[in-house]
């Protein structure tokens, strides 16, 4: 939900130390699951908002050296899988990731709460402050917008299997 790595250690911070703060005024309307994950949603949004002008990743000179005795990655390919399926998997990785990014805000947060993250509709719809309704509209949008993303990429390759029979 916060789409960069980097910032979750810092939201996930913020989102305990909000807990703690303001635990005595937890009411039970709803889970305690819910109403954390609502001061989750909340903090992401307020990193993402500060970030807003942030370069998209740091990169540190220290970054580029290997470590003592640190082994390359790449180099060998496992051996249960072929290397055209692993480059294949990750190719599919970075396209849903890129078409979750696409995503509008409010679409994403509903489809991560209820598809990643096994919220029911009303669950998501307390955390996020709006109404069951809207859960499922946004969901189903949501879900709209990833198929009509993704499908250019399984129609070719069905059509590459295809031709490859």
């Amino acid at each position: 939900m916060c789409r960069c790595a980097d910032n979750v250690q810092d939201v996930l911070q913020e989102t305990f130390l909000t807990t703690y703060r303001y635990l005595g005024r937890f009411r039970g309307d709803s889970s305690f699951k819910t109403w954390l994950y609502k001061i989750a949603s909340t903090s992401c949004l307020r990193s993402m908002r500060r970030k807003k002008n942030e370069p998209a990743y740091h990169l540190s000179y220290e970054d580029l050296l290997p470590g003592e005795g640190e082994k390359k990655e790449g180099l060998s390919a496992g051996w249960y899988s072929a290397p055209v399926d692993d480059l294949l998997n990750k190719e599919l990785h970075e396209l849903i990731s890129k078409s979750l990014e696409k995503l509008p805000e409010k679409y994403r947060a509903v489809f991560i709460l209820r598809e990643l993250e096994g919220f029911n509709a009303e669950e998501t719809s307390k955390a996020l402050s709006i109404s069951s309704g809207a859960v499922k509209s946004r969901l189903h949008r949501a879900r709209l917008f990833l198929r009509k993303e993704l499908a250019e990429y399984y129609l070719k390759n069905e059509s590459v299997a295809a031709d490859n029979e």
